[in-house]
């Protein structure tokens, strides 16, 4: 037998000569063409398989058949390369590549904590670059995320793939990141949208499911990363935005409720960004006046941020930063109308005269300080460690809220091989609240440590991450959360990608929804002590596609399928919450005590899918910029029909809900306050100097609302029935660029003047005009 297995042997190797004597080595060095620079993570592809990447010193090397070949050279934010490769003997090859345009640069670091294209992630992950955010004048964070596909902001909460439904007072299940460091208040682990510098932003990235085991509670649902910028080499930059918005009248003049003194809003936005050597300096200013078309919803806010940074001489070396932040403000948080009609702007009336149930004026100061430091060895490594103390405070009551949240962050991020990068660390969060109106003196902490390793060759990109963290609030068991996220991506050829991913995520309850207790005459808040934190998973599959024309305009299209699957879901309920001193309540005493309250759901799921394009760049000398995307979802309750548990009777009747709009057994078990269908479309082109742009949105029908909602808030049963529901809305935009003179913009917000309501009981604007002035140094 074993003399019969040896002939065999012998027999293949003679047919099949061994890899290495048909072989040469293909070597070579990937370096930038302007600076000389190499190139490390660079990605070298031969169709229809091999493959490999640059090495630190932008060194590559590659086994191959002797011929003739054709590679491709790609490398992030660099113009790629296919070139030909005769191969006769072993060769060498230097390879020089062009820098792109910093306007067609689709680099994210968010989706990984790696620098990298959008088209090796392995999540769905969106752009926003600070040129769309000023064309459109979104003056607060919450304007620019609303224009991303599958992404809603209402009333300041936001809902990725509906993932979340509005609920008033409750925390984000989406995590807020500026400049590599989460921004959640410590009360309600919500996000203060007008706090984030606007005038200071470079890019923001939206990456679409849970994101917890990279940072950690409260990215459930996704995460949204704000960069600032920094002054370039050897130059300064000066951002100057100024615009004044004029409301006119609705369609309905009765909801007009301020006559002839029109609702304006003016502000002013400045940034300047200095390098002085090794020190670069970085400070914005911004004011926002606002006279509402929300009665009694004025609003003012002054805004001051800094930045330093101190840099090594070399690629190695220590980095100390220094961030800060000071805001003053008097807002307005907005709860319900006082009815459908004359009221539709005017906030619930209280029972006493100028008493509002609906409306709380709020006095807001807030800032943080944040201090980081990064060492990188001449190996490579890096030691990341940063921290920041976020301190929030009321300042119009006689007992007023004040919070802390003081945050530490180690970061070890190495190079293992060629192949492997590895990023591990720790996490500590402690955070103090103070509300004698409310809940209290609560303090509480989270501790977690984390580790990611990144498998990356020419054509599969790996992650594994892992997490664990624990969170204590006194008084409280102590409660724990391990989470592991697993995703890949596969370039089938320089174009095209394939992904698919898995990740776990958790968000654990703020104070607010566990303690917050506010009776009132009309709506009343209660709280819930024993609230348990939700988990959940997010998985996907994805194909993306990049084309690029004349190397000056590039499109990325995206096709992904998502499952969201959550345990122990917060969800705001309207009830009944009777004292346990009642136990025969009268229907006075039943109605007395009907209120909100946040309560888990055992179980609930949200599928569908979603197509999404985006373009950047000029044809010809024709600028084109496309953000678009259609998104459909089917969240459902697993208690309210438990069939849907079975994976493949959830798709069947997904697909199925995607086709049917008033079918009562598909709509019965729907999670309340969500839009099935998503619509987003932004569009800008023009000549040398003119911009031109539109903006459309629809949103199907919220299909389920609670029916207590209806009987408590007026006007909600009978704005309902007097609608469709589905809703859309147009923007216009138009623009002249005076070159070194600035940009001079008119945009149309509300064109058709609609009257509409994206979440029940709050009225959106009406038709407005603004003008806006944009220079840049």
């Amino acid at each position: 037998m074993k003399n019969l297995l040896a002939c065999c042997l012998c027999l293949f190797l003679a047919l099949h000569p061994s890899r290495s004597q048909a072989q040469q080595l293909l070597q070579g060095t990937i370096t930038d063409a302007i600076s000389g620079t190499p190139l490390a993570g660079a990605n070298i592809l031969l169709p229809p398989s091999a493959g490999t990447i640059s090495a630190a010193n932008g060194h590559f090397s590659l086994q191959l058949p002797p011929g003739k070949h054709l590679i491709h050279i790609s490398f992030v934010g660099y113009r790629g390369q296919t070139l030909p490769v005769q191969l006769g003997a072993d060769s060498s090859i230097q390879i020089a590549l062009q820098p792109l345009s910093a306007e067609l640069r689709l680099v994210t670091i968010t989706g990984s904590k790696y620098e990298r294209s959008l088209l090796r992630e392995v999540s769905s992950v969106e752009v926003l670059k600070a040129d769309l955010i000023n064309n459109v004048n979104a003056v607060r964070l919450a304007d620019a995320i609303d224009k991303v596909p599958g992404v809603t902001v209402v009333d300041g909460q936001v809902s990725i793939r509906n993932g979340s439904g509005f609920a008033y007072g409750a925390g984000s299940r989406t995590l807020l990141v500026v400049d590599g460091q989460p921004l959640l208040t410590a009360d309600r682990n919500d996000i203060r949208w007008n706090f984030v510098p606007v005038e200071m932003i470079e890019q923001v990235e939206v990456v679409k499911g849970a994101t917890s085991a990279l940072y950690g509670s409260g990215a459930l649902n996704g995460t949204i990363q704000v960069r600032t910028f920094w002054p370039g080499a050897n130059k300064s930059e000066t951002r100057v935005q100024t615009f004044y918005t004029h409301f006119g009248q609705p369609r309905r003049p009765a909801l007009a409720w301020w006559g002839n003194d029109a609702p304006n809003e003016a502000g002013i936005g400045i940034a300047h960004g200095q390098r002085i050597g090794r020190l670069d300096l970085v400070g914005g200013y911004n004011h926002i006046s606002t006279n509402s078309f929300v009665q009694n919803g004025d609003q003012r806010q002054d805004r001051f941020t800094f930045k330093a940074r101190w840099r090594p001489k070399r690629d190695y070396g220590l980095t100390a930063t220094l961030t800060a932040s000071l805001m003053n403000s008097a807002e307005a948080d907005y709860a319900v109308w006082n009815d459908a009609d004359s009221g539709a702007y005017i906030p619930l009336l209280g029972n006493r005269p100028g008493r509002y149930d609906g409306l709380v004026r709020i006095d807001r100061q807030q800032w943080q300080v944040s201090p980081s430091l990064s060492y990188r060895t001449r190996q490579g490594a890096e030691h990341l460690l940063q921290s920041r103390w976020y301190r929030l405070a009321f300042l119009n009551f006689s007992q007023n809220l004040q919070t802390n949240l003081y945050s530490v962050d180690y970061h070890y991020r190495k190079a293992l091989s060629k192949n492997f990068q590895l990023t591990a660390g720790a996490h500590g969060q402690w955070f103090d609240v103070f509300d004698p109106l409310n809940f209290g003196d609560r303090s509480g902490q989270t501790r977690a440590v984390f580790g990611q390793l990144h498998w990356l060759t020419g054509r599969l990109n790996t992650e594994l991450g892992l997490r664990y963290e624990q969170f204590d609030i006194a008084g409280l068991p102590q409660r724990a959360a391990p989470v592991i996220r697993l995703g890949t991506n596969y370039l089938l050829n320089k174009n095209t990608s394939l992904r698919a991913s898995f990740g776990q995520g958790y968000r654990f309850p703020s104070f607010s929804e566990m303690f917050v207790n506010r009776p009132t005459e009309r709506i009343s808040i209660y709280p819930n002590p024993d609230l348990r934190p939700e988990y959940g998973w997010t998985a996907e599959l994805g194909i993306k596609r990049e084309v690029t024309l004349a190397g000056s305009w590039s499109l990325l299209a995206d096709f992904s399928l998502f499952m969201m699957d959550y345990h122990d879901m917060v969800d705001f309920q309207l009830g009944i919450f009777l004292p346990d001193s009642i136990t025969n309540p009268t229907l006075e005493q039943s109605l007395q005590y009907a209120g909100f309250q946040s309560q888990n759901l055992a179980r609930a799921r949200i599928g569908g899918f979603e197509f999404s394009m985006s373009s950047r760049g000029k044809i010809g000398q024709v600028p084109l910029r496309i953000l678009a995307g259609y998104t459909y979802s089917y969240p459902v309750d697993l208690n309210a029909d438990s069939s849907l548990r079975n994976f493949f009777t959830f798709w069947g009747q997904t697909l199925r809900s995607a086709f049917q709009q008033d079918n009562f057994l598909l709509l019965q078990p729907m999670l309340r306050y969500r839009n099935r269908h998503l619509v987003k479309l932004d569009l800008e082109t023009g000549s040398a100097q003119w911009l031109v742009g539109v903006d459309f949105r629809y949103y199907s029908k919220i299909e389920q609302v609670d029916p207590l909602f209806t009987g408590v808030i007026p006007g909600v049963s009978d704005y309902l029935a007097s609608r469709s529901g589905h809703e859309y809305l147009f923007n216009l935009r138009l623009a002249y660029d005076f070159e070194r003179y600035g940009q001079l913009s008119l945009i149309l917000n509300n064109a058709l003047n609609r009257e509409f309501a994206l979440r029940i009981a709050r009225m959106e604007p009406p038709r407005n005009l603004a003008v806006q002035y944009r220079l840049r140094l």
